[in-house]
């Protein structure tokens, strides 16, 4: 009777045992036919976690000729046939402590799957890469030349719809403003320049001694003056004939004679020589307005292509606008003139909370809210797309600090010892090799069309 018992008893949880394993074989392969149809990415990921945890992995060490920035689990990539990227080992360790700080190192220790490294029979090598950590990676990241296209195509259909309204409710604003800001401005000028007298003149005695003195005055003598006496002697000499011919020194001397003379009247001399000025030379002169023109071009053109006046003036240029003095005195006085200017503070804020500017900005500002927003979902994304990958990778990286290095597997020179792995810093860019939100490009404005996607500029180095 007890062993009955025992027997239904067993067959019972055999049978409860077979039904849960029925039902969850049947529930993973219901989520795993559903997570194919949505997203091939998390069947992929399930099916490399599988093989991380069930085939054998060696560790390795990392040797790098120079300090390379490593942190615990930096990811190692190899490269596919089909031109895609799977991680295939981490670094392990660093300096020797579990510290997930990145560090300088030479040498590190890794964990890669020997599958992979089987592959590199005749030797392998790391390629260290690092997502830039500055401003310009981040514009050229948000803002490929295919997005700048879109930006600008935007910026000109809304630029033009509004450009007239706008400007003509802007521009009467924003004269008033200069015009403000510029009587501000003036208006403190000079008390500026007379703080700064004894500047000036300790400047103006540096450059004269410097630069006129030890510089330009020699090389006026010797190749400015020159030129120019060749170039305009002809035509001096030629005016010079002109004019002597027409002078009358016998009327010259009777004036003379005339005005040493007991007579009372005095000046004969000199209203002759006036009026030979006014009557001969000033009209022969402005005769030859075109030939002055002429040899001043040839002077010009002859100086412009002197190496010796070119290195010349070029040089004084740099010295005096690499004088620390010079550079001082002019920031001082820009920084007195419109950042300590308080009249010029006073005019802004009168400026901005004048009810005509601010119903002017604000009536510019209703007319592109429509594009600043549109410019936004094409940089960023939207609700109803999600972040653009672009987006996503500053995100990682410059706010979860994410995907800020990696190592990719590539076959090198060697004896096929994969004990100790070299690594070098890589010399061209390359963009983090997975991705994890998005498209290649989202599609948030189907009406432009769409460019090839452009590199990314060289990593940072350590």
């Amino acid at each position: 009777m007890l062993a009955a018992v025992r027997r239904r008893k067993r067959l019972r949880m055999l049978a409860g045992a077979a039904g849960w394993t029925a039902v969850l074989l049947s529930g993973w392969l219901v989520l795993r036919a559903e997570l194919a149809a949505r997203s091939g990415s998390l069947t992929k990921l399930s099916a490399e976690v599988g093989r991380w945890v069930f085939h054998s992995r060696t560790v390795c060490r990392l040797e790098c000729p120079q300090d390379v920035v490593l942190a615990l689990d930096d990811p190692i990539f190899m490269e596919t046939g089909d031109g895609q990227f799977v991680q295939v080992g981490f670094v392990s360790d660093v300096d020797g402590t579990r510290s997930r700080s990145a560090k300088k190192v030479r040498s590190a220790r890794a964990v890669i799957y020997r599958k992979a490294l089987s592959r590199f029979s005749g030797g392998v090598e790391l390629r260290w890469h690092a997502t830039p950590m500055n401003l310009r990676w981040v514009m050229q990241m948000l803002i490929p030349p295919e997005r700048r296209a879109e930006i600008v195509a935007l910026v000109q259909e809304e630029w033009g719809r509004h450009q007239r309204h706008v400007i003509a409710e802007l521009k009467p604003v924003v004269k008033d403003g200069l015009r403000r800001m510029v009587l501000a401005i003036e208006a403190e000028v000079p008390a500026i320049l007379e703080r700064h007298r004894e500047d000036f003149q300790r400047l103006g005695r540096r450059f004269e001694m410097d630069v006129l003195q030890r510089q330009l005055l020699p090389l006026a003598r010797d190749e400015i003056l020159p030129v120019v006496q060749e170039e305009v002697q002809p035509l001096a000499m030629e005016i010079a004939a002109v004019l002597w011919d027409r002078v009358s020194l016998l009327s010259f001397a009777w004036r003379y004679l005339y005005d040493v003379s007991p007579l009372p009247r005095r000046n004969a001399v000199r209203q002759e020589f006036e009026r030979f000025i006014d009557e001969e030379v000033v009209p022969e002169l402005e005769s030859r307005t075109d030939e002055f023109v002429e040899v001043t071009r040839a002077v010009l053109r002859r100086l412009m292509n002197n190496e010796r006046v070119q290195a010349g003036i070029r040089d004084s240029l740099v010295r005096m606008a690499e004088d620390r003095l010079l550079q001082k005195l002019v920031w001082d006085m820009l920084k007195e003139a419109l950042l300590e200017n308080e009249r010029l503070h006073e005019q802004i804020d009168l400026w901005l909370s004048d009810r005509a500017t601010q119903a002017a900005m604000r009536d510019a500002s209703d007319r592109m809210e429509l594009m600043v927003r549109r410019i936004g979902d094409l940089v960023f994304g939207s609700r109803q797309t999600g972040v653009t990958p672009e987006f996503a990778r500053v995100l990682r990286s410059q706010i979860l600090s994410k995907d800020r290095r990696w190592l990719v597997m590539v076959p090198a020179d060697g004896t096929g010892d994969t004990t100790i792995i070299p690594v070098a810093i890589a010399q061209e860019p390359m963009l983090y090799p997975q991705r994890f939100a998005g498209t290649a490009q989202s599609p948030l404005t189907p009406e432009f069309p769409r460019a090839p996607r452009s590199p990314v500029p060289q990593s940072e180095r350590p």
